[in-house]
């Protein structure tokens, strides 16, 4: 768990948000986490300006708050 939150740590620092992340996207080789399917990700500055109405990303991993 602690090296999911450091890849979700370091794609915020790289502006980079995946509204997708759920256990289907999560897989483990040689002993570290890899976060997959990037299709929903957006960029931080361009969601923050348009302030979109749709909701994105798997509807029972998506959190209540879009």
């Amino acid at each position: 768990m602690v090296q999911l939150l450091e890849i979700v740590k370091n794609m915020h620092k790289a502006g980079i948000i995946n509204v997708d992340i759920k256990p289907e996207n999560i897989r483990a080789k040689d002993n570290k986490l890899h976060l997959l399917d990037f299709g929903t990700s957006l960029e931080y500055t361009t969601l923050v300006e348009e302030k979109t109405a749709c909701v994105v990303g798997t509807p029972m991993y998506t959190s209540t708050f879009q």
